[in-house]
């Protein structure tokens, strides 16, 4: 089998067009016609996004090496997150584009390029040359749903909807308040992420209980005050305001009781 039978192969078994294909390699659908019919065959540096788009072993394509690529991710959020520490948006988003062009079919960093679209696009600095805000906008717009529709792993689906839901919400076109409600109804409840489920999993082994119970609290008490600065507690129910009150001074029992150990 010829490379370019096999290129048509996986294509046809994932579902994808040539048209898809050559966006992500940044191609023209021509030249992946070429490949599949035998008349051409790949460039050396189309293998290994070929590999990664399709998702498929080095040998069974060409012999490509391919078992670093989740490595090769670490180390581009590691120098991402350094990247964006220093209000480096621009070259945050040229780390990720390249890393994208490299490996058009991994979701995590594509989940990634769609964040630093997203900020670049907000940032205070320049945007990169021949580009505007709207572009990159929808640039990101485009990637992350591209995640909701193919993407099954739960944890980048819920980075791409967090960069999805407040650019839908910035904008004030037909339909976007409800795509980004419609996101955010698509996410699993509280209940069963992962926080939650480990407080059954875990309890087994006390040092990892006692762990997550920590966090676990943490996570709900500091999201409890980010939603106290929001609403107005004036017009909440009586009945809730009641036992608002009730869980703020048994929090605080708690507080005190710790504290109190702590002194002795």
């Amino acid at each position: 089998m010829t490379i370019g039978e096999k290129i048509k192969e996986l294509r046809s078994a994932q579902n994808v067009t040539q048209e898809r294909l050559a966006r992500a390699l940044h191609i023209s659908p021509q030249a992946v016609s070429k490949w599949e019919l035998g008349t051409g065959n790949p460039d050396v540096s189309m293998i290994a996004p070929l590999c990664h788009f399709f998702d498929v072993s080095a040998d069974e394509l060409c012999g490509v090496e391919n078992g670093r690529i989740d490595e090769i991710f670490r180390e581009n959020e590691a120098k991402s997150t350094e990247l964006y520490a220093a209000g480096k948006i621009t070259d945050m988003l040229a780390l990720w584009r390249g890393a994208a062009e490299r490996y058009p079919r991994h979701w995590p960093t594509l989940s990634r390029l769609a964040f630093a679209y997203s900020a670049a696009a907000h940032t205070y600095e320049e945007v990169p040359a021949g580009e505007d805000r709207d572009s990159l906008i929808e640039e990101g717009i485009r990637i992350g749903e591209e995640i909701l529709e193919e993407c099954g792993d739960a944890d980048v689906r819920g980075f791409a909807s967090i960069c999805l839901i407040p650019e839908y919400i910035g904008r004030d076109g037909p339909g976007d308040a409800r795509r980004a409600l419609t996101i955010a109804e698509m996410a699993p409840d509280i209940h069963v992420s992962q926080q939650f489920l480990l407080r059954y999993a875990c309890a087994a082994d006390e040092e990892k209980r006692e762990r997550n119970a920590r966090d676990l609290f943490m996570i709900c008490l500091r999201t409890a005050v980010d939603l106290m600065k929001e609403a107005d507690a004036a017009a909440w129910p009586d009945d809730m305001r009641a036992e608002a009150a009730d869980l703020a001074a048994r929090i605080a029992a708690v507080g005190e009781s710790d504290q109190k150990r702590i002194s002795d």
